[in-house]
């Protein structure tokens, strides 16, 4: 709990505190209070009558219901968009900044070493370097590649951002620790090399589709151009997926290892084949990714061979929606084939083209890279030392780069737009309880003096200013507590439904349905709406009253 929270648990207790105190010192009055404070009750809670046929009962209830209503919603309704805009702005990769290097520039360079050091010379400088500019690791440089792969689920075709990561990265380890996967597997290493880790934002058929309803593909197809007898041909490799993130940095959609990467970044068009994995040194055996495991052509082929499951981690469950996917696909090799068993089991596959995909020996085809946008360096910062950043870019410009400071200027923006919106919500509840206080204030008070001279008289027969006060305060608790709790329910069941209908009427925000009412704590609600009310109205009506006789009553003296 906040310190918020505690103050307000003290200030209920204060309010329960006086009321039992003054309840238990004044039960032998118990009989009087029923027939007093009860007719008083309504009487308070107003009678509004418009004409001689129309009058609405309980008005006053109803303008503090609209009041406090009117509060509750707009504190809720800020502080879900402050949650909204923090779960978007709260990323990982806000440590995460890079700049454009030359292509053989080091993490050396930063140091600028005049001579060769000793390991242990050079480790105290580097821990010298990453202390003085609030990094956590050093420096990285780090590579990067496009490729066109389609989804099978959609048919849709696009463009990937590959980095090339190892199993011991940052940013891997980053995915981890913030739990940003939204797959069961958490992995980028299969038995082949060439699993993929995709982020859901490219597997989106459209910007505005929720994450929940994005349908997990246990692989992917990567569109190869190349040129076979002269013509060109688009060919379709199938790429199992290993995992999928919720959003990766600087624009990037996937995460692959060395082989997958390095076969992304073929000159492809130089071959006129690629060897099957099977031929060659593996001439004993042939490897097949299945793309449904539940047909009746692969049935056929289970029966006629013995087949092994491939050991890639397959997508089985969207963590985020619950939705189960049946693992259909699986790679699968069979062994021990003679040169006739291999070509009557390869036709068959052949005979499948949509089902059976061919596993390749992509390494032998390495060596034959083309450019790639691999000049970029990247830098992990420690959270709490963000400041140095700016310092650290003078630094950088020293060798001629700049950081790409925008993540990090959004989440300046975005602590101030914070920072803002709750000391609105601090002045709105200031003003909600001001007028709260004045409203319920007035109503006592103005009822009090109109019934002085009946006051007078009850005290000239032995009632005390404590009765008066208490009988009048708990009568003021009565009415704020109603309006507070009608208010509070009114808010928690409608409260989504006004936020969607009035930012899609009256604001124009078409996708707000991550935009929620989120209402602050119970305590804190409390605290504010009839704590602070309450002590106000008790020791206002106590001031009042202190040292008055049933003659200043009654005559309305002083």
């Amino acid at each position: 709990m906040s310190s918020v929270d505690y103050i307000s648990i003290l200030l209920i207790t204060l309010v329960c505190f006086f009321f039992f105190s003054s309840f238990f010192s004044y039960r032998r009055m118990y009989s009087f209070y029923k027939k007093l404070v009860y007719p008083e009750f309504i009487f308070l809670c107003g009678r509004l009558k418009i004409t001689k046929r129309i009058i609405i009962p309980f008005s006053n209830l109803i303008i503090l219901f609209f009041i406090i209503s009117l509060s509750l919603f707009s504190m809720g309704f800020g502080k879900g968009l402050i949650s909204h805009l923090s779960e978007k702005m709260d990323s990982p990769w806000v440590s995460f900044v890079y700049t454009k290097t030359e292509k053989n520039f080091k993490y050396d360079d930063y140091l600028n070493y005049s001579e060769p050091k000793n390991d242990s010379i050079k480790r105290k400088e580097e821990e010298k370097f990453l202390d003085l500019h609030g990094l956590e690791v050093l420096p990285k440089q780090i590579f990067q590649t496009l490729a066109k792969f389609e989804n099978p689920n959609t048919g849709l075709e696009k463009t990937l951002k590959v980095r090339k990561i190892s199993s011991d990265s940052k940013l891997l380890e980053e995915l981890k620790k913030t739990d940003l996967f939204l797959s069961k597997n958490k992995y980028i290493t299969s038995n082949y090399g060439y699993g993929i880790v995709v982020s859901v934002e490219w597997l989106k058929e459209f910007s505005n589709q929720k994450i929940s309803d994005v349908k997990l593909p246990h692989y992917l197809f990567l569109s190869i151009p190349r040129y076979l007898n002269g013509k060109k041909i688009n060919e379709k490799f199938p790429i199992p997926i290993t995992g999928v993130v919720e959003n990766l940095p600087n624009g990037v959609h996937a995460l692959a290892k060395q082989d997958l990467f390095t076969m992304l970044n073929q000159d492809w068009s130089s071959f006129n084949t690629i060897p099957l994995k099977g031929t060659g040194r593996y001439t004993d055996q042939i490897d097949f990714f299945v793309v449904d495991t539940t047909t009746k052509s692969f049935e056929q082929l289970k029966q006629n061979y013995k087949l092994t499951k491939g050991t890639v981690n397959y997508i089985t469950k969207n963590q985020r929606s619950g939705t189960i996917i049946s693992p259909y696909s699986q790679i699968f090799k069979i062994q021990n084939l003679d040169s006739i068993s291999y070509m009557s089991l390869k036709n068959k596959i052949d005979k499948h083209p949509s089902n059976f995909y061919h596993i390749y020996n992509y390494a032998e085809v390495a060596g034959h890279e083309n450019d790639d946008d691999s000049h970029i360096m990247q830098f992990k910062f420690k959270k709490e030392e963000l400041g140095k950043i700016e310092t650290f870019n003078d630094f950088l410009k020293v060798h001629e780069q700049n950081l790409d400071m925008s993540i990090v200027k959004s989440k300046e923006n975005f602590d101030l737009f914070n920072k803002l919106a709750i000391s609105l919500s601090a002045i709105l509840a200031f003003f909600s309880i001001v007028s709260v206080i004045l409203y319920i204030t007035n109503l006592v008070t103005s009822h009090i003096s109109r019934n002085k001279k009946n006051l007078g008289t009850l005290k000239a027969f032995g009632l005390s200013n404590n009765n008066i006060t208490f009988i009048y305060s708990c009568i003021s608790l009565g009415i704020v507590l109603f309006a507070f709790l009608s208010s509070y329910l009114f808010c928690e069941f409608l409260g989504d439904y006004f936020i969607k209908y009035l930012t899609n009427q009256f604001f124009n925000i078409q996708d707000t349905s991550d935009i929620f009412y989120e209402s602050y704590s119970i305590y804190t609600l409390f605290g504010i709406f009839i704590g602070i009310p309450f002590l106000f109205i008790y020791f206002k009506l106590k001031s009042s009253l202190r040292g008055t006789t049933p003659g200043d009553l009654i005559y309305e003296r002083g």
